[in-house]
């Protein structure tokens, strides 16, 4: 299935609309708007994560917004919240076909990817990790270069509560084999090459060097 991206043009807006006076009550409200909710966060810092943890969809809701000062404190003790299901699950309902990610590649490969689309992919790939034992705790590294498939993986093993780290596929094999031996995965996630600058590097060859 094969999916078009419009590209917009885009156009300078003349003067005459942007030093209206029309326009600069509206930048105004919106900058005065701005520094009543900085202030706001400021002052009252508890009530103000709250407010912004309350969109969120809770496994457990927390049973203390903060607790401590700087430089040590914890907000939501108690809590448990899943990344993937806030990233996906709650736009399924009402964004199920609203494109959630646009992608061009260096080679000027396009792809678009719906909220519903997201959640098939994610899902696989979260069931494919289960299938070869890889479960809640489980160390994964993913080395792959700026691809969709990075976030899906990152997704997959938020869906699991995998433990993830990300390695820049740019690195040299020293710098790989740091990281690695450090990390201690149970697997990696990578790709056989990519393009960085019209070169091709090829990263499933400095796994096995």
């Amino acid at each position: 299935m094969r999916y078009m991206l419009s590209i917009a043009m885009t156009y300078d807006i003349p003067d005459f609309i942007t030093k209206s006076k029309e326009i600069k009550m509206v930048e105004e409200e919106k900058s005065l708007s701005f520094y009543r909710l900085l202030e706001f966060s400021k002052k009252d810092p508890e009530r103000f994560w709250e407010s912004v943890a309350s969109d969120l969809v809770w496994k457990k809701r927390w049973d203390t917004t903060m607790e401590g000062s700087l430089p040590n404190f914890r907000f939501f003790t108690g809590g448990y919240i899943n990344v993937a299901e806030n990233l996906i699950d709650r736009h399924l309902d009402d964004s199920y076909n609203r494109l959630a990610l646009i992608f061009e590649s260096e080679t000027g490969r396009r792809s678009a990817y719906t909220y519903g689309m997201l959640n098939s992919i994610v899902n696989r790939l979260a069931n494919g990790l289960r299938s070869i034992g890889v479960k809640k705790g489980d160390r994964v590294s993913i080395f792959l270069p700026n691809i969709p498939e990075t976030l899906f993986s990152v997704l997959a093993c938020y869906r699991l509560g995998a433990v993830f780290n990300t390695i820049f596929s740019g690195f040299s094999t020293q710098a790989l084999e740091n990281r690695i031996s450090h990390f201690k995965p149970k697997i990696i996630i990578t790709a056989d090459g990519t393009y960085r600058r019209g070169r091709l590097v090829e990263l499933k060859k400095e796994l096995t060097r």
